[in-house]
């Protein structure tokens, strides 16, 4: 492996790991809608290039896939109303620091709100089975 290639992966690896915590929660989100119909979840992560997902065996209902794919979106759509609503509402702490880290916490599920090319795929799956 050059330097290049090992700089590259070291690279990948670092920004993998500082976006773990938000794949966890993404993958969490999926796996939680699954959860009841589900005989079987494996959630995983791969540290080269960051990419995650979630395999539920048994006999899971289109809506069900299609509610999972979706998830994540609903969640973060969700955390941000609560957010622009809190702020409209004219919350504003006398100590900054808990809103940093709620403003911060916004930001982070806005990244979580973007469904990934795998979701998008998910959920046209369950639409087409669906309608077959």
């Amino acid at each position: 492996m050059s330097a290049r290639e090992t700089a590259v992966s070291v690279w990948r690896r670092a920004v993998s790991l500082i976006l773990l915590p938000s794949r966890v929660i993404e993958e969490s989100v999926h796996a939680a809608v699954c959860w009841p119909w589900a005989d079987a979840l494996l959630v995983w992560v791969t540290p080269e290039d960051g990419s995650a997902g979630v395999e539920a065996t048994g006999d899971i209902p289109d809506r069900v896939t299609w509610t999972a794919a979706r998830a994540p979106t609903i969640v973060g759509l969700a955390s941000f109303f609560v957010f622009a609503a809190v702020w409209l509402l004219g919350f504003r702490p006398g100590n900054p620091s808990p809103w940093i880290a709620v403003s911060l916490a916004a930001v982070w599920m806005g990244r979580v709100m973007l469904p990934s090319p795998g979701d998008d795929a998910a959920a046209a799956r369950a639409t087409n089975r669906g309608e077959d």
